[in-house]
């Protein structure tokens, strides 16, 4: 189930009239829920735990092509840097109180997801 899809998503997405066009992530995690173990129980997460431990390790290799290491020594840089740690830490205490209280399993993985934030790109209207 989760190959098919895979597999459907891309021609789901460039079929969508372009008003209505998501990009191809979205159609991807909703569909993972939608047949995840929690909704419609089409696939269970051990099946595909290997694969998402190796989508989320290119995930981060991706991520380290992108960065210039120019930029981060700019003041700029410095002050991203700052504000990383800065949430970094905040998450890590958040996370701690919510493992003690048995809300969290995987202590590194939602630590790390609670340091990142989305960048907005304007559009032009």
């Amino acid at each position: 189930m989760v190959a098919l899809v895979a597999a459907i998503a891309p021609m789901l997405v460039a079929a969508l009239p372009e008003r209505w066009r998501v990009p191809q992530v979205v159609v991807l995690i909703f569909s993972g829920i939608l047949i995840g173990p929690h909704v419609l129980g089409l696939s269970e997460t051990s099946s595909v735990k290997l694969l998402a431990n190796i989508g989320l390790g290119f995930l981060f290799l991706l991520a380290g092509y992108e960065l210039d290491l120019r930029l981060l020594a700019a003041h700029e840089g410095r002050l991203a840097m700052i504000g990383w740690v800065v949430s970094a830490v905040i998450s890590l205490v958040a996370v701690a109180g919510l493992t003690k209280a048995g809300f969290v399993r995987d202590f590194i993985p939602i630590a790390l997801a609670l340091t990142t934030q989305p960048i907005m790109a304007s559009r032009p209207s």
